[in-house]
């Protein structure tokens, strides 16, 4: 099955891979260079896809399934306000961020270990 939303552009890939913590820290430039292939290599290994570079449907498609997931949590509580559209983007960005800051973690809008912990809790 492909993807529910049309093909990401490379600024929306940044903050998936930034978000999802596949290249956490890289810039958000909208430039496609050598930090956003390695996110998405790094996504790919994750979601055991093709792990080519490329981020096409195979790839989009279990995105789409983990942003989406981070969305209606961080809606349920109350950080989250925008669409569940299963698109990463500066809303969410800022939802993770904001999730952080009241539960005294570091943050960086980088869903870790630390705080997919206590985001699922």
């Amino acid at each position: 099955s492909g993807p529910r939303t049309a093909p990401w552009g490379v600024d929306t890939i940044q903050y998936w891979m930034n978000i999802c913590n596949y290249n956490p820290g890289a810039p958000i430039d909208n430039l496609d260079g050598k930090e956003t292939k390695l996110g998405v290599m790094n996504g790919q290994n994750a979601y055991g896809v093709p792990v080519d570079g490329f981020f096409g449907d195979q790839t989009q498609a279990p995105a789409e399934d983990q942003i989406l997931a981070y969305e209606k949590r961080l809606a349920e509580l109350g950080f989250y306000h925008g669409e569940l559209d299963s698109i990463p983007g500066p809303q969410l960005f800022q939802a993770v961020k904001d999730f952080q800051t009241s539960r005294g973690l570091t943050v960086d809008g980088i869903v870790g270990e630390q705080t997919f912990t206590l985001l699922f809790s």
